[in-house]
């Protein structure tokens, strides 16, 4: 019994340490809409379970002229605090399309995908080979 009681709190614990609110910095407000828009989904998908919130918190979403590994975004864990960084690429006809879509998949990694999915989902590795809308694996990943 004592054995479960712990379990239960380990894995209690490491829920409620996964950070969920971000400050958000560099971007216009129709960008900041589209942030929001794949939070939400997020949320929706999950049932509730991961609700990431735009309003504070130790974490960042920046946006930033370019990486150096010439990807459209990258995500960070580091101690206990996410960083997002997204590539301007808004000189792109279809830039608030792949802003959001970027998010969502970076949000996947801080709601606990450690690696990338399959392609066809919003977690492949493969820029531009995602849908725009979180698929039952992307789910199923931030589940385990």
């Amino acid at each position: 019994m004592k054995r479960l009681a712990v379990a239960i709190a380990i894995l209690t614990a490491g829920c409620a340490s996964r950070p969920e609110a971000f400050r958000v910095s560099g971007f216009e407000p129709d960008e900041l809409e589209q942030l929001q828009s794949a939070a939400d989904e997020w949320c929706n998908a999950t049932g509730g379970a991961y609700c990431p919130s735009l309003s504070g918190g130790e974490n960042t979403v920046e946006l930033v002229p370019e990486l150096s590994n010439g990807a459209g975004a990258r995500y960070a864990l580091t101690g206990g605090k996410g960083r997002v960084w997204i590539a301007d690429r808004s000189d792109n006809a279809d830039w608030l399309r792949l802003l959001r879509r970027s998010f969502l998949h970076e949000l996947g990694h801080n709601a606990g995908c450690r690696s990338h999915g399959p392609d066809g989902t919003v977690m492949a590795e493969a820029e531009g080979s995602e849908p725009d809308h979180l698929t039952a694996s992307d789910v199923q990943c931030a589940n385990q």
